[in-house]
């Protein structure tokens, strides 16, 4: 998923996969209803006014939850 803005001027760039992992390797019962893979992405460009509830120009990060059977 790209920026919608990339206020330096420069092109938007995608996030950027940092883990992805799978239910069968970390069982417990934290895993949401219906999920059986978590990732975490990092935006690599810098963010003045990142989005909440991330601090003033921290780095942007972004959990997603999926079903394997819904990935490529």
């Amino acid at each position: 998923m790209p920026d919608e803005e990339e206020p330096s001027g420069l092109p938007p760039v995608a996030m950027v996969p940092v883990v992805k992992v799978f239910r069968s390797d970390a069982p417990g019962d934290w895993w949401p209803q219906g999920a059986d893979v978590f990732q975490l992405l990092w935006c690599p460009n810098p963010h003045w006014d990142p989005p909440t509830p991330h601090a003033d120009g921290s780095p942007v990060v972004e959990i997603r939850w999926w079903r394997a059977a819904d990935l490529p």
